[in-house]
């Protein structure tokens, strides 16, 4: 694989329209592979405590929460993290369960060192934004903002 920064370098000139081609293809910058640090970052967001204070384990029948991810982003890679409660990833085009809790991720996209996660529970009303960085190789969240609607 190439290394990041070239991958970068090219983003920039050949201009924005490709910028999420070129991300989703990127390693990071500890040599994780885009996928790994995809589902690192999603976890991260996701097991942070003011995210989990809306996930309500106590009411069973809202699990497993389904998670829909998006758009380039593949499910399969994603199997086997722990978000904190019990979880399924949808694959594209199948309906969740309207009685389920739903995760939407509508962005998830990291480049070497930025991260930023977009997200709604509808079941909640809640919509979040998150602004992450690479810190000694694991991601953390710097900025979040939630909104309950």
């Amino acid at each position: 694989m190439r290394p990041a920064s070239r991958f970068v370098s090219r983003c920039l000139v050949a201009g924005m329209s490709i910028w999420a081609s070129i991300v989703t293809e990127m390693p990071s910058a500890k040599g994780d592979s885009v996928v790994t640090n995809q589902s690192k970052a999603l976890q991260v967001v996701i097991g942070d405590p003011r995210v989990q204070a809306f996930m309500h384990p106590e009411i069973d029948e809202r699990f497993p929460l389904q998670v829909n991810l998006p758009e380039g982003v593949g499910v399969e890679a994603f199997a086997g993290i722990d978000l904190g409660v019990p979880s399924v990833f949808l694959k594209r085009g199948t309906a969740p369960d309207p009685a389920r809790a739903n995760l939407i991720v509508s962005m998830l996209e990291l480049d070497n060192a930025d991260g930023t996660v977009k997200f709604s529970l509808p079941i909640e009303g809640l919509v979040g934004s998150a602004q992450m960085r690479l810190e000694n190789g694991s991601w953390v969240v710097k900025s979040m903002q939630l909104v309950e609607q």
